[in-house]
């Protein structure tokens, strides 16, 4: 959701357009490099700590990374990204 908000947000000129995609931008690199992950198929973490600790009793969420996945593309769309994450 925070993905598509901060389109909106630049949509709407609540934030600056340039400020808007580089958090997108941080905001991905983030999660693709730091959030845990199931090794087979790049499900996330439902449930993680302040340091980003894989936790073998949580398990790893669909809908969360489908989330990701449409914010994502939303605001690659707006943004008209060329970057591959």
């Amino acid at each position: 959701m925070g993905l598509v908000v901060k389109t909106i947000m630049a949509e709407v000129n609540y934030t600056d357009r340039t400020v808007a995609e580089s958090q997108v931008i941080q905001a991905l690199e983030t999660v693709t490099e730091v959030w845990p992950k199931d090794s087979h198929t790049g499900f996330l973490i439902h449930f993680t700590n302040r340091n980003f600790e894989d936790n073998p009793n949580v398990g790893y969420s669909t809908v969360d990374s489908a989330e990701l996945v449409l914010g994502a593309l939303f605001a690659g769309n707006y943004f008209q990204a060329t970057t591959e994450f």
